[in-house]
Formats: structure tokens, C-alpha cells, sequence
């Protein structure tokens, strides 16, 4: 399995749908998995780090 992690910045500049339409190319640039399981590919998007050095992520 493929597993990949991105450190990514957003802009909040724009509007709702410009914000989002970032994060859905960003998204959209995913290499995918052959299939399931262990096939899959695995992606953590980091998109923030809190002044107490944690960090906010998705997958």
C-alpha cells in the first residue's frame, strides 16, 4: 500500500466556493490505489500547526 503525506497550506482569501474548489484540486491530485486493503492508496493531509506544535490533519 501507497501511504503519502502532504503538508499542505490553504488560502482563506476568496470566497467560500474559491476556498473549497483549492481543497477539492488538491484532492483531486491523488495518484489512486489498484484496489482495496492493501491495494489502496493512503493519503494524511497536515493543514495546520497550533502554536503548542500539534498539527490538524485528515485522511
Amino acid at each position: 500500500m501507497a501511504e503519502y503525506i502532504i503538508n499542505r497550506v490553504f488560502s482563506n482569501e476568496g470566497t467560500r466556493n474559491e476556498v473549497r474548489m483549492r481543497v477539492v484540486a488538491a484532492l483531486a491530485e491523488e495518484v489512486a490505489g489498484t484496489g482495496s486493503n492493501e491495494q489502496a492508496s493512503r493519503y494524511t493531509y497536515f493543514v495546520e500547526t497550533l502554536s503548542d506544535g500539534n498539527r490538524n490533519f485528515f485522511t
